[in-house]
């Protein structure tokens, strides 16, 4: 059994201009689906504390993608 805080599943997606990107709260979580609903997409359910870690990194992310460019 995986200790809370370990991935469970390793996969990979590319987002580019044309991937769709829903989110819906359900709870305590903010669950997102990335891609097209076709048996493709990648569903990723993130905590209050995980969102804020995944924007802090994305907003970095975003800013040194725009200092490059």
């Amino acid at each position: 059994m995986p200790a809370n805080g370990t991935v469970l599943v390793a996969a990979s997606v590319v987002v580019d201009d044309h991937c769709p990107i829903a989110c819906e709260v359900v709870g305590d979580q903010a669950q997102f689906t990335l891609g097209h609903d076709d048996g493709r997409e990648l569903f990723l359910a993130v905590s209050e504390h995980g969102l804020e870690a995944l924007v802090d990194v994305a907003t970095a992310a975003l800013a040194q993608i725009r200092a490059a460019g």
